[in-house]
């Protein structure tokens, strides 16, 4: 320590010479400092020749160095030295005057009986004050350090036993009364300071026990300075208004320790609120709330309470802010959220995000907790919502809600899109992919993986506070309200209210998404980040929130989430904008709520409810809905030109959180626009053009075919949309088809296919251009599908490319000859249709077929079959077999359930999809859904039994689900598992073995840009009537025909009026060995249909056709009718080519 003396000397050297240094001091300091200049010096010195100019140059650089060293040590010291006389100074001052002030009142109390005398004020505040000084109003830094602490206690519990007497007897103005008038600041000043003892001294020290806080002289000493009600009653009027004023001064001065922070004490201590000092706190809380002396000063009141008990822990879970906030009496009947109402609404006028930066991480989650914990404890209240969502939005961060939720992510959490998931995002490694978009397909990784660090960097840092991890876990539970349904019901239900009552919802909405587009976006994973909807429910915490906000309908017309955010959407941020870029970071919050909500509604939805019912929009809400999703990613994903697509968040100059927010604002709207388009096509309710992007080009002259080859990921692709402004419409055509192809025409995708493919059979032109190199083929007719395993699994053993290949096939007859006919194609495509008749026919027992006679896998096949591994060949056999009609653009006859073919698609089904499998399951389903008595009378199980072959088994749809009892709160997931079961999980198997031999023909990217009902055109051509006038406009004639001639004349009014559809079906497939009309018409064909004469003498001869060629021999026939007859028993034979 520093005895108060500090000498410095210094010595001149009066010969004119400097020394190279000389240390004035002796400190261990300066001694280090020295030795650390030596050091270098002698470091450097070694590089320096003895006796040279730079030895003397680098000695008086040292030496300038060390005096420099040694002025700053001497400058701190003085600075210390300063501060220490400081403290000592002060610690003197204060105990002299506390010594002066202890030798005062000792004469005070050794004179006069200070329990019944009072003392006058000229005596008294002299007292206080000194006392006030000496301990700092008594503030614990202050401590006397040179007085026990004992002597300070006694001289506070004289002072307040004086005060308490002067309170309660004085009568007159010499007095401490309160009753009397005037008083000044200064006496104001000094009891609110002893006030602010007096608390601090009740709620930080030592907890008195019950018996003694009645006697308490500090407990009285506080209740009557505080309480008019101890006075007569003709002096209560002039005492309030001094207690009043004592009040507000308390709590509206900046003092160390008021009402309101001895309530934060109570409450951190958890004190009971049958302790006195609690009740007495409690109720002078009360009183100063409920004083309104001018508006000024009662906002200031309400935001220092605000401020105080937002900050503690759990606080307002707390009997005694309970109490306090039950008591005023306020123009509602609910008080605590009247309070709330307009305490947030102050405090949110002084609030902005940039002060937050200030407020620590954990406080940050605190105030979090507990403005959560009001509105869940508050009934449904617009102006409370409003007034705390803003509060929210500003505290609210990504990294705190990872902390929050840590427990509840699981494998759904963010770090999901990091991994190698095939629906997730996947970088692509084609190269001509990378150079048409550079960086752009690691950009998205990249800015995930910041995301994600900085979220667990927030979160590591709140863990790391020293706080009693019991509370931290309170706190945490308190934060989880975010997404439970005791708050998410309130606020939606406020939005409705207000959304159906005024224009006050306006603003209303847009906080509330900006905070669950947070959650959303932190918290959803790769829900919001993917664009394949599974069945799969996202991460506890954001399933909860869309559970909650998922209020099915009552009665028809009940309004809905949904539809009041759509309304709020069209008003402020209608579709005319989007083109402009304007509200673009609010459009993207609100859209990204809407889009999860709607999207989450439509897994569960059923069509009667969607349909006839209309909820949760009207079709005409429906259709502006499909417009404003298709224009909003028309715009972010395609229109270089557009505004949206010039601001920050497109071009990366925005922070992370806004351009992931703003992609997943896009992927949730493709999200939802593919799912509306898949209701719509399972059962429409929009035109087709309702789907298309205005003004697209002719996607086969366009679009980037190498670019379709490639493996790019959805998500990945509209990422590169969204930020490649400047690549070529060719690829970036490529990429929308791989995201959402129904914007582009049905016939514009058809003709791409077959591009496709053609290039596809370009490419193995060395096994394709030489038909003497085709795969040979000899099948009996009765044993065309062993025979034909047989050989597909013979020519796939060496490589599945090799099935590209062409087949030339040979029919052998009943009697074992070989069929008439030199297969140049045609008796190929006749090998096609014959084969996927059996194959797929349920007698063949691999597949079984629907009510309405479509196809579907038989997951009992396993009975037929000696193995497993056989199974699974003959499957993906039978996939070979339709893949291979596809490839070589072949229309079959098989058609499949709507179902299956979403597997091929690779989409997941959902509960509507179960129609198209078993009706009556479905309807039962419905039934049960809606059921009004309870549903456990029924004694259903969470199992299924199937009946296999004559054998029942019961299968469990989830573990130990045979004796889960269904309930009438259980049955959704009943219905949803069963229907996942029955669509998705029974033949599963069977489906992957059956995709793996489709995709072994067809890329899945190529078959993506179709839907269920188009696949099944592309496999089977086009259900509708046979088009006469085309394919009259697309015949060709030879051997002597002409369109005039009178032959072709009754051929052309034999089809079109006399035949009917089937007939006229029968006569196609006699001519070119397919029964359907080619997807774009007559035209596509190649070669086109010829009718070629055949002149004959008697009308004997049958007309022939040489299918290969799509030839029909026709002969000269006599008369209208022989020419019918003769058509007509060709067309119905199945004698194969023996007609020729």
């Amino acid at each position: 320590m520093f005895d108060g003396s500090f000498k410095t000397s210094r010595k001149v050297n009066l010969s004119g010479r400097r020394r190279p240094f000389a240390s004035t001091t002796s400190s261990s300091s300066t001694a280090l400092a020295s030795a650390s200049v030596s050091a270098m010096r002698a470091v450097a010195m070694d590089d320096v020749a003895a006796g040279s100019k730079q030895e003397l140059l680098l000695q008086s650089k040292r030496a300038r160095e060390e005096r420099l060293v040694q002025k700053r040590m001497q400058q701190a010291s003085v600075k210390i030295q300063t501060l220490v006389r400081r403290v000592q100074t002060d610690q003197r001052t204060r105990a002299t005057v506390f010594l002066a002030l202890e030798q005062a009142l000792t004469h005070v109390v050794t004179t006069s009986d200070i329990r019944a005398t009072v003392v006058p004020t000229a005596t008294l505040v002299p007292l206080v004050r000194q006392f006030l000084f000496a301990t700092r109003a008594g503030a614990p830094s202050a401590r006397l350090t040179q007085i026990a602490p004992e002597r300070v206690v006694n001289v506070h519990n004289y002072l307040v036993l004086m005060l308490l007497v002067s309170c309660l007897k004085g009568a007159g103005q010499d007095a401490n009364y309160l009753a009397v008038e005037p008083k000044d600041a200064q006496w104001y000043w000094q009891v609110t300071r002893l006030v602010e003892v007096t608390l601090r001294t009740l709620v930080t020290g030592p907890l008195l026990a019950a018996q003694d806080q009645p006697t308490s002289p500090h407990v009285l000493l506080l209740e009557t300075l505080t309480n008019a009600a101890r006075y007569s009653a003709q002096s209560v009027p002039r005492a309030q208004d001094v207690v009043d004023g004592v009040l507000l001064r308390s709590v509206a001065t900046r003092t160390t320790i008021g009402l309101f922070d001895a309530l934060v004490e109570l409450v951190r201590a958890e004190r009971p609120a049958t302790d006195r000092i609690s009740q007495l706190v409690v109720e002078q809380c009360t009183r100063v709330l409920s004083l309104q002396a001018n508006s000024e000063q009662s906002t200031a009141v309400t935001i220092v309470f605000a401020e105080k008990i937002l900050s503690v822990p759990c606080a307002i879970n707390s009997v005694l802010v309970r109490q306090i906030l039950q008591k005023p009496k306020s123009e509602s009947n609910h008080s605590h959220t009247w309070f709330w109402e307009r305490a947030l609404g102050f405090f949110l006028t002084r609030s902005s995000s940039s002060n937050w930066t200030s407020v620590t991480r954990i406080n940050r989650t605190v105030i979090l907790g507990n403005i959560l914990d009001v509105v869940a404890q508050s009934p449904p209240s617009p102006e409370l919502v409003r007034v705390a969502f803003p509060l929210l939005s500003q505290i609210l961060s990504p990294g705190l809600l990872r902390w929050v939720f840590a427990n509840e992510l699981g494998d759904s959490s963010m770090n999901k899109l990091l991994a190698k998931d095939p629906d997730a995002m996947e970088i692509d490694e084609d190269d001509d992919f990378r150079q048409s978009f550079g960086d752009d397909v690691n950009d998205v990784n990249g800015t995930i993986e910041d995301f994600v660090k900085s979220m667990r960097e927030e979160a590591d840092a709140i863990s790391s506070y020293q706080i009693d991890q019991g509370l931290l876990q309170r706190v945490r539970a308190q934060c989880r309200l975010l997404c439970d349904s005791a708050v998410t019901s309130r606020v939606f239900s406020s939005l409705l209210a207000s959304s159906q009552s005024d224009s006050s919802g306006n603003s209303m909405v847009s906080q509330v998404c900006e905070v669950y587009s947070t959650v959303l976006l932190s918290l959803g994973s790769s829900q919001v980040f993917n664009l394949v909807t599974t069945f799969a429910p996202p991460s506890k915490p954001v399933f909860a929130f869309l559970n909650a906000v998922q209020l099915e309908p009552g009665t028809t017309g009940s309004p809905s989430v949904i539809n009041s955010l759509w309304q709020w959407i069209t008003k402020e941020l209608p579709v005319s904008q989007i083109r402009h870029g304007s509200d673009a970071l609010a459009r993207a919050r609100v859209l990204l709520v809407f889009n999860s909500i709607f999207s989450h509604i439509l897994l569960a939805l059923d069509d009667e409810t969607f349909y006839e019912r209309s909820w949760p929009l009207r079709k005409q809400d429906l259709a502006s809905v499909v417009e404003y999703l298709k224009l909003y990613v028309f715009e972010t994903c395609w229109n270089v030109s557009s505004g949206m697509k010039a601001q920050s968040v497109a071009s990366g100059k925005a922070s992370v959180e806004d351009q992931l927010l703003h992609f997943a604002a896009v992927t949730s709207s493709v999200q939802l626009f593919n799912q509306l388009y898949d209701r719509d096509c399972r059962r429409g309710f929009l035109a087709d053009s309702a789907w298309l992007w205005p003004a697209m080009p002719v996607i086969i002259d366009t679009v980037n075919l190498e670019a379709m080859e490639g493996d790019v990921r959805r998500a990945q692709a509209l990422w590169t949309l969204m930020r490649s402004v400047e690549s070529s419409t060719n690829v970036r055509a490529a990429l929308v088809l791989t995201t959402i192809p129904q914007v582009f025409k049905f016939d514009d995708r058809v003709a791409l296919f077959e591009k496709l493919l053609e290039d596809e059979k370009r490419n193995h032109g060395h096994i394709r251009n030489e038909f003497g190199n085709a795969i040979q083929i000899r099948v009996k007719r009765d044993d065309i599908v062993d025979d034909s395993f047989a050989v597909f699994h013979e020519v796939c053993a060496k490589s599945t490319s090799a099935l590209k290949a062409r087949i030339k096939v040979t029919f052998i007859n009943e009697q074992g000859l070989e069929e008439a006919g030199i297969d140049g194609g045609g008796v190929f495509r006749e090998y096609m249709d014959v084969l996927t008749k059996s194959a797929f026919s349920p007698e063949y027992g691999f597949f079984l077929v629907t009510e309405d006679q479509l196809l579907y896998p038989n997951h009992g096949a396993r009975v037929v079959v000696q193995s497993p591994r056989e199974l699974a060949d003959r499957f993906r056999f039978l996939g070979r077999i339709l893949g291979k009609a596809v490839y070589e653009g072949i229309l079959v006859e098989p058609q499949f359930a709507a179902f299956f073919l979403n597997k091929l698609l690779g989409k997941f089904n959902y509960i509507d999809d179960l129609h198209s499998l078993d009706p009556e399951l479905y309807r039962n389903l419905m039934q049960l859904k809606h059921y009004n008595g309870n549903v456990e009378d029924l004694a259903l199980t969470f199992s299924v039994n199937e009946v296999v072959y004559g054998e029942t088994i019961t299968r469990d749809l989830i573990p130990g689900g045979a004796s889960i009892m269904v309930t009438n709160e259980n049955r959704i997931r009943y219905i949803h598992l069963m229907a996942n079961y029955k669509l998705n999980v029974q033949t599963s198997n069977e489906s992957a073995a059956f995709l793996r031999g489709f995709r072994d023909m067809i890329p899945a990217k190529w078959i993506q840009l179709f839907s269920p009902s188009e696949l099944q055109m592309l496999i089977g051509g086009s259900a509708n009537k046979i088009d006469v006038a085309d394919w009259k406009n697309n015949t060709v004639y030879s051997g002597g025909y002409h369109p005039s001639q009178a032959y072709i004349e009754w051929f052309w009014s034999i089809v079109n009026d006399d035949f009917t559809a089937e007939d006229q079906s029968a006569l196609l497939k006699f001519i070119t060995s397919c029964s359907r009309q080619p997807l774009l018409g007559f035209a596509q064909l190649d070669p086109r249909i010829c009718i070629h004469q055949v002149r004959i003498d008697d009308d004997e001869r049958l007309p022939s056709s040489a299918t290969c060629m799509n030839l029909l021999k026709l002969p000269t026939y006599s008369g209208r009718e022989i020419m019918k007859t003769k058509l007509l028993y060709a067309i119905k034979s199945n004698s194969g080519f023996d007609l020729s």
